[in-house]
């Protein structure tokens, strides 16, 4: 989870499960993204994913986030994920 060190959004995260975010480095600087890879390797019942329309970082396998999540889901891996709305 990325919870922006906010820690209202740590303490409500307090008992699930998290992998590590995977490091990116893309012109000199390091992203981090999920690690799909470790997603898959563990194998939950349910992931959590934040930011369904999020564009991957250059590296990544997908180029969108929400390709991630149909691999999970492929993968038989039910996904909670999360939208940003906003009104102009």
């Amino acid at each position: 989870m990325e919870t922006h060190g906010r820690a209202e959004t740590e303490a409500l995260l307090n008992g699930l499960g998290d992998n590590p975010r995977k490091q990116l480095d893309y012109r000199g600087v390091v992203l981090t993204e999920m690690d799909l890879d470790a997603v898959l390797a563990r194998r939950p019942q349910l992931a959590i994913v934040d930011e369904l329309a999020h564009t991957n970082a250059t590296g990544s396998r997908h180029p969108k986030r929400y390709q991630d999540v149909e691999e999970l889901l492929d993968a038989g891996i039910d996904v909670y994920t999360t939208l940003n709305v906003s009104t102009y």
